[in-house]
């Protein structure tokens, strides 16, 4: 089995314009990790928004996306968020 290196490995933040939890926490995740891991990926419009959304299953933004196949969900990604904030 071949590893991917870390660099490959990609965090994506979704979310959406005018989201004030989007802002907060995309916002400490974004100074927190590293440019290379993490990418926001923010939104205009519901329309543009809601095929993401059905791909990965959520109803609610902010989520991330890891590797394109793990889902941290909207209440998830705040207790993420602060804990990375917090030993970092």
């Amino acid at each position: 089995m071949k590893l991917r290196k870390m660099s490959e490995k990609k965090i994506k933040f979704y979310s959406k314009e005018g989201c004030s939890p989007c802002r907060m926490y995309g916002g400490i995740a974004k100074s927190r990790l590293p440019e290379s891991y993490f990418e926001i990926v923010k939104f205009d419009t519901d329309e543009e928004l809601i095929s993401v959304m059905n791909k990965f299953g959520v109803k609610h933004v902010p989520f991330m996306v890891i590797n394109d196949n793990s889902v941290i969900h909207a209440n998830d990604v705040a207790d993420l968020v602060w804990a990375i904030a917090k030993h970092t």
